[in-house]
């Protein structure tokens, strides 16, 4: 509706929408609707979340609440609110907090007396492939679990040395996100993939999958794969091994992983047709 007002010079143009949402709402279902319509995706630039954590009460908010952690973890920028009435102790200690469990956002602080910096509805340029290669490039130091009840959302990183096979890697996260994508809050990384010359942004959130971005050149000499996750309850170990795992089998018996690529009928059970599942399109492309 917005849109069609503004063609038809009823409404005054504008650059910027911001949609605010309650308290407790889930970002993810949001950001879905955005990734998957045509009209959005036709006039929008990526949509970024900005989620505001109470100052005083944040590090128990997000102890208490899963929908704090969602926002939290989803969240492009963080506003810290309140922050003329922390200690600079507590201070660090939420900012750790949160650093911990999102290492990609921009941290905010806003002073209710000052007014909120104009800088946190500022167009990110960042956004850029280019621009995300050259921080996802760049050394990554986990966050700790928190003592909390939250302590079961973590961040951790995988580096490969060698180049991944694209068909190993797309059937890992395809089955990881069918038994795990609720916990798998997101990932994002570099992919180093085999016959490709320059590196592939990849990155998730739950079942959301972005479409991958294939680009001409490494923006460093470190040409490895890494990848950041963000998951609840998941053993960092597993999901390496798992991975690995796909990737050999790939390798040394392409024909094990060709039933998971292309659709149409399959084997039969009990004399009906069974039909082989149809591989995501992230994973064609």
């Amino acid at each position: 509706d917005l849109f069609e007002a503004r063609d038809a010079g009823r409404i005054a143009p504008f650059r910027r929408l911001v949609i605010e949402t309650t308290g407790i709402a889930e970002p993810l279902p949001l950001l879905a609707t955005l990734h998957q319509n045509p009209l959005a995706l036709a006039r929008l630039n990526k949509p970024e979340i900005v989620t505001v954590l109470d100052g005083v009460l944040g590090e128990a908010t997000l102890g208490a609440h899963r929908e704090a952690q969602e926002q939290i973890v989803h969240a492009d920028k963080i506003v810290i609110s309140k922050s003329d009435l922390i200690e600079p102790p507590a201070r660090a200690r939420l900012a750790d907090l949160v650093a911990a469990q999102n290492p990609w956002a921009t941290l905010h602080e806003a002073d209710l007396t000052q007014g909120a910096p104009a800088r946190i509805f500022e167009t990110t340029p960042s956004q850029r492939p280019e621009a995300l290669a050259e921080r996802w490039a760049a050394p990554f130091e986990p966050g700790q679990p928190h003592s909390h009840s939250h302590s079961d959302v973590q961040s951790f990183a995988l580096t490969l040395q060698h180049p991944l096979d694209w068909t190993g890697f797309g059937v890992f996260m395809t089955l990881l996100l069918h038994r795990h994508g609720n916990n798998v809050l997101r990932v994002k990384g570099l992919l180093a993939v085999e016959g490709l010359p320059g590196p592939t942004l990849f990155q998730c959130a739950q079942h959301l999958v972005h479409p991958p971005h294939h680009m001409e050149a490494w923006p460093s000499d470190a040409r490895t794969t890494r990848l950041v996750f963000i998951a609840r309850g998941l053993d960092p170990a597993t999901i390496k091994k798992a991975l690995l795992a796909f990737d050999h089998a790939a390798r040394v018996a392409p024909e094990r992983l060709e039933h998971y690529l292309p659709a149409g009928g399959g084997g039969s059970i009990a004399g009906r047709p069974v039909k082989r599942p149809t591989a995501p399109r992230w994973i064609k492309a």
